[in-house]
């Protein structure tokens, strides 16, 4: 859930689970082969290597196989969904949306900071990524509802009078336990865009970083903190203050950048659409060379 207020439409029931649209490229079979092979021999090595680690290099080594493992996947999901994993265009942004049962509280009824995976907090339902070079071009891209498991999609409206987020994004319960994926699978996506050094780019970063943060936490995994320099998409908006872009704060909304730019979004709050139309967003930036440099995003407020 994000800072639009508009209504959206509901995710079509035949959309499945997953949508896999790779940019279409003759493949090199030799180079996939020999790379595919040389993965596949970095995965046994580390794997060699973790079981006969030291006590104090086992957590090292188990995430060095980890971080194989999920390179490995990544280029066998790119050769089965027709792509090209071997091409010589090379990945440089990970553009990525989340839509969420809710947003963030930062503290506690008794002042103290609330953790981002603490109860109470919101949860993923639905994440969408498209692997971009370095000019914003589409490489690859996902598409994923998340199965509740112990989380419910709330509806129609909060004790404050706005609405839930069910009513916003258009999901439900029924709709993600039909159509979703265990939030595992998403996660292991995530970790090899990590591993594999792509730029996470977002609008309104901070908040779908925390997201995957909170997650990965829950998973009992290494919420890869200090590993995930992000850009963010919205914070980069502000140079066009001066063309006349109503920001408030520095903050704007997603529909007001893309309808100051002419670029139109049919579906706000499906987090597809939404990242389609941040790589969009993310062109006109890299054109004029308004991308804020990659970096950690430290919070203000300690503990989350």
């Amino acid at each position: 859930m994000k800072h639009d207020d508009l209504m959206p439409t509901p995710p079509p029931i035949g959309d499945g689970v997953s949508v896999c649209k790779p940019v279409s490229r003759p493949v090199d079979e030799d180079k996939a082969t020999t790379k595919h092979d040389m993965l596949k021999k970095r995965v046994s090595d580390a794997k060699l290597q973790a079981d006969n680690a030291s006590w104090n290099m086992g957590e090292i080594r188990r995430k060095d196989l980890d971080r194989a493992k999920g390179e490995l996947r990544e280029y066998e999901r790119v050769m089965e969904t027709g792509g090209d994993p071997a091409s010589d265009a090379v990945e440089k942004y990970v553009v990525f949306d989340t839509e969420t049962t809710g947003i963030f509280l930062y503290r506690l009824g008794d002042g103290s900071p609330a953790p981002a995976d603490g109860q109470g907090q919101p949860r993923l339902a639905s994440f969408a990524a498209i692997i971009t070079d370095a000019d914003g071009n589409e490489m690859s891209r996902e598409k994923h509802y998340i199965r509740p498991d112990g989380w419910s999609m709330p509806q129609g409206e909060l004790p404050s009078g706005k609405p839930a987020a069910g009513k916003i994004n258009g999901l439900t319960d029924e709709f993600l336990t039909e159509n979703g994926v265990d939030v595992e699978y998403v996660l292991d996506l995530w970790e090899g865009y990590i591993a594999r050094g792509l730029i996470p780019a977002a609008f309104n970063a901070q908040f779908d970083a925390k997201m995957m943060r909170a997650e990965l936490r829950r998973a009992g995994r290494d919420d890869l903190f200090e590993q995930t320099k992000q850009t963010c998409i919205m914070r980069a908006m502000k140079p066009y203050k001066e063309q006349g872009m109503v920001l408030n704060r520095g903050y704007v909304k997603l529909s007001v950048a893309c309808d100051f730019f002419g670029i139109v979004n049919d579906n706000p709050h499906d987090a597809m659409a939404d990242t389609e139309a941040t790589v969009e967003l993310l062109k006109i930036l890299i054109r004029d060379g308004n991308v804020i440099p990659p970096k950690v995003h430290y919070a203000k407020k300690a503990g989350e």
